[in-house]
């Protein structure tokens, strides 16, 4: 029967249970096929490996118990409303399990049989209850109230009960071969590719779900290196930049501030990667006034210096035209910077060399052959840009030196998963007598007390960024878009300030228009998007005010707190949930908590996933949320084994690389 089994690459409609409807549903998790539902990790597991007397349930807690349930009772709320409750008894005692809504539940139950009964327990009045439990009679497989029961990450109209049986049907309805040979598997000891996914989802114990993890992450590790190594090998050798001391020194003389110890240690590494005679890939993170353009202007000019051009790819035409003048004011003569946008085209190439920088009309408008050749190419925050428009800056002969800009922190794994072979290079130090900015989650019921504060900043000349995650108002998604709240915030505070509004689908020119009014107003309220995430330098500004906040990631949060407290004065954040959940509240408290960019990453990443804090169709899926993704000394064990198996066999590496990421 070895042919009815289900292949890697099959769809989920071969599922039992998985209509059109449901592959619609899936589709938004990005899972289309069989190896994508079965590499859908859990994010968490709930522990129902000990059963709970009924006398010793408390509030609040996830558990799971042996109990005989009775007849069940039917009866309709006073809001119409089906509630049908039924007694749960053990030798301890008594609770009531409540479900809304679910009439087959009376049809399930067979009064005076034993079941395995799991869910949250509450007061319902003044008895405590478990609302919607998950029942299954004692003896039968048990899914999802016993062992460690596995919780996935959802989207709507989704539950992990639907998750847990699907997958387990994909797991015994599926012939999955070991990408790996048994002799690979056993030199470094780990367990089988078929027991790995099954332990993944439905572990015995935790060593058999850590073992899993170990492997998993493992094959993830060595297809990014065989993959990488392969690439690398293949590629055309790149110009060499040799330093001139005496230029770096009149450099620094020029400047009307000291570089940071990061700033130095940058530079040094990334003329150490010029002077090489192949590609070198250099991933430069700090936050927002770290001082990164700093640093590409000494690769800039030493680059020029050598007879070489260099470009830099900028997301917008504001964060484009901001490098520009960066690079004027630190001193480069409008002859060396040429700026190319959709409003400034490259209409013939300079007579010298020349730093490019502009958006993505580079892409298309700067030549393959440039009379004096590209050897290095910026890319400033990467993950705005696809990796066929990368390609076009990138994949030239001779090969450039590639740099990648961001002000989010990466960690360094992950930064070899989305970039490749990449050095990484952090500068942490930020200008001194920066105040730390002030963080509050402010609910919408006590929002609505806080005009008065509002208007006390105004009048002390506060700037203030008012950020909602949608443009116009939606239905079907419940979150604040710009054109109500500026509407509601021009009545509130009209009178007292400017109120100007910015969004993605305003024309650039409305754009610089609205920024520069904001500028030059004193004090002034800017409503706008993410738009101001990068590129936005307002020093004068001191409030962010974001609502429907629970919408971003807290990476996303703290980017758009970087936009504040880089002046003198002090600067607050206020995060509006979009309602008074706690479970919301809960995970915006760490923006309270921590200040670090690095630490809120990685929550984010174990959080939401790669493909929502970078580009799922960008980067291709991670698994952060396997423990042993961030497992350094796995990667490096990786890494060896790939480069001895590429310098044995490259065909075969390929292989075994392209069976990693398909099987």
């Amino acid at each position: 029967m070895a042919s009815n089994k289900l292949l890697p690459e099959d769809t989920l409609d071969l599922i039992p249970g998985i209509g059109p409807a449901f592959q619609k549903t899936l589709a938004r998790l990005d899972l289309h096929s069989l190896r994508d539902l079965l590499h859908h990790y859990p994010s968490r597991y709930l522990d129902y490996r000990i059963h709970t007397p009924i006398k010793d349930l408390t509030e609040k807690k996830d558990v799971s118990f042996v109990a005989t349930i009775g007849e069940p009772n039917r009866f309709v709320s006073r809001t119409g409303k089906l509630i049908i409750q039924a007694i749960a008894s053990d030798k301890t005692g008594k609770i009531k399990l409540t479900w809304f809504n679910t009439p087959y539940i009376a049809r399930v139950i067979c009064p005076g049989q034993t079941y395995l009964v799991a869910g949250k327990t509450s007061f319902w009045g003044e008895s405590l209850t478990l609302v919607a439990p998950i029942i299954e009679p004692k003896g039968a497989v048990s899914l999802h109230t016993h062992g460690l029961v596995p919780i996935y990450p959802l989207t709507s109209r989704l539950t992990s009960r639907f998750l847990r049986q699907k997958v387990h049907l994909a797991l015994t309805r599926s012939q999955i071969k070991d990408p790996l040979s048994a002799r690979l598997v056993k030199e470094n000891n780990l367990v089988s590719y078929q027991e790995s996914l099954t332990n993944i989802h439905f572990p015995k114990g935790m060593t058999d779900q850590l073992k899993a993890d170990e492997r998993l992450a493992f094959n993830h590790h060595l297809a990014i290196n065989l993959s990488n190594q392969i690439e690398f090998a293949r590629l055309p050798p790149a110009p060499v930049i040799a330093l001139d001391r005496k230029l770096h020194n009149n450099l620094l003389g020029t400047l009307p501030f000291e570089l940071t110890k990061g700033q130095v240690k940058a530079v040094e590494n990334g003329y150490e990667d010029l002077s090489k005679n192949h590609l070198t890939h250099r991933l430069i993170q700090g936050e927002t006034g770290s001082g990164k353009t700093v640093v590409v202007y000494f690769y800039a000019a030493v680059t020029i210096a050598a007879g070489n051009s260099l470009c830099l790819l900028a997301p917008t035409e504001i964060l484009a035209a901001q490098h520009y003048q960066s690079f004027l004011k630190l001193g480069l003569s409008k002859e060396q910077v040429v700026e190319v946008t959709a409003k400034k085209p490259l209409r013939h190439l300079p007579g010298k060399p020349a730093v490019f920088i502009g958006t993505h009309a580079l892409l298309t408008q700067l030549p393959q052959k440039l009379p004096f050749p590209l050897a290095v190419v910026v890319i400033d925050e990467q993950h705005k840009f696809g990796v066929e428009q990368r390609q076009k800056l990138t994949l030239r002969d001779p090969s450039p030196h590639l740099f990648n800009l961001t002000a989010t922190p990466i960690p360094r794994t992950l930064a070899l998963g989305l970039f490749g072979e990449v050095a990484v290079t952090t500068l942490k130090q930020k200008p001194k007598n920066r105040l730390p900015v002030k963080t509050w989650i402010v609910t919408p019921s006590r929002y609505k007390n806080s005009q008065n504060w509002i208007e006390e900043q105004i009048r002390s000349g506060s700037k203030i960024f008012v950020v909602t995650p949608l443009i116009h108002h939606s239905d079907k998604i419940i979150a604040e878009s710009v054109e109500k709240t500026f509407l509601e915030y021009q009545k509130k505070y009209g009178k007292l300030t400017g109120v100007g509004l910015i969004h993605g689908q305003m024309k650039p020119e409305k754009i610089e228009a609205a920024v520069s009014a904001f500028k030059k107003e004193t004090g002034g309220i800017l409503v706008s998007t993410t738009i101001i995430e990068v590129g936005i330098d307002i020093p004068e500004a001191d409030v962010i005010i974001v609502h429907s906040a629970e919408r971003f990631g807290l990476a996303s949060l703290h980017q758009l707190r970087g936009r504040v407290g880089r002046g003198a004065r002090q600067s607050y954040c206020l995060l509006i949930p979009g309602s008074d959940e706690q479970e919301e509240e809960d995970r915006l408290r760490l923006l309270e908590k921590y200040h670090s960019g690095l630490i809120l990453s990685k929550m984010d990443l174990r959080l939401r996933g790669s493909g929502e804090l970078f580009g799922t169709k960008q980067h291709g899926w991670l698994p952060v949320r396997l423990k042993n993704f961030w497992n350094k000394n796995l990667f490096r064990k990786a890494r060896v084994l790939a480069k001895k198996m590429v310098e044995q066999n490259e065909t075969e590496a390929g292989v075994i690389a392209n069976r990693l990421i398909t099987w």
